[in-house]
């Protein structure tokens, strides 16, 4: 759902910016997955990279609600600029090395991914958020999630169901009279041993010889680091298709 001011900033950029497109992807670039933890910042991630390239960035996902924001949501292929993946559904397991400096994805592991079985990659972004901001706003996404689009009743009221309904998925808040404390420390509990076990994950995958880079979220909301933090990113994004230059691992 996007309201007025979200897509007068859209427009904006696009005006200042210029319009963004696929890449060719007979120029045989392996975009880097975007490998964040849930609730660490991708959504706008993606939208910096999309507007600081004019590429759309894709995703192993398809999720409707933001392709207002980002038309290139749900491409796995090389015509994306990166490829938004999250490590608690895709870990080094789904991981297959390949001839050469390339690895692709376990399709046969993970059948719902099938359309990126063409997906190519040596590299990995690594965004990282405070563990408790990460975790919180995945929890207010996943809530707002489950009642407005699986329709599932996981709040107490209408009222508060409602109010759910009438925000935007991915940056909603929760009503503090609609807040469960049992309910979120569950669910808390266990994004916190997801978001330990990521790194086990992230040094699996160097060993398996995938170039990292990993930056914070915390970076990109600091005006004062923003800029040359951004500036890394897309050098590394761009590093294997003769536009940029060499990584920058953090």
């Amino acid at each position: 759902r996007q309201d007025a001011e979200t897509r007068e900033h859209r427009e904006q950029c696009e005006r200042r910016q210029g319009r963004r497109r696929f890449r060719d992807p007979r120029a045989g670039a392996r975009p880097p997955l975007l490998w964040t933890f849930p609730g660490s910042g991708n959504t706008w991630v993606r939208l910096l990279l999309d507007f600081a390239t004019g590429l759309y960035t894709g995703s192993v996902y398809s999720d409707l609600s933001l392709l207002p924001l980002l038309p290139g949501e749900g491409a796995c292929d090389a015509r994306a600029l990166a490829v938004k993946a999250h490590p608690t559904n895709i870990d080094f397991h789904d991981f297959v090395r390949m001839p050469g400096e390339s690895v692709r994805l376990n399709v046969t592991r993970k059948p719902e991914y099938l359309k990126c079985a063409r997906l190519r990659f040596d590299a990995l972004v690594l965004l990282v958020r405070d563990p408790y901001a990460s975790i919180w706003a995945e929890y207010k996404r996943s809530l707002a999630y489950r009642v407005s689009v699986a329709n599932v009743d996981v709040l107490p009221s209408a009222a508060c169901q409602a109010a759910l309904r009438s925000q935007p998925l991915h940056s909603g808040g929760i009503p503090l009279s609609c807040f469960n404390a049992t309910h979120f420390a569950s669910r808390a509990r266990r994004l916190a041993r997801s978001w330990r076990h990521m790194w086990f994950h992230a040094r699996k995958a160097v060993g398996l010889g995938l170039r990292l880079h990993q930056l914070s979220y915390e970076q990109l909301a600091d005006h004062s680091r923003r800029e040359q933090a951004l500036m890394r990113l897309v050098e590394f994004v761009l590093s294997n298709d003769g536009i940029g230059g060499g990584s920058h691992p953090a």
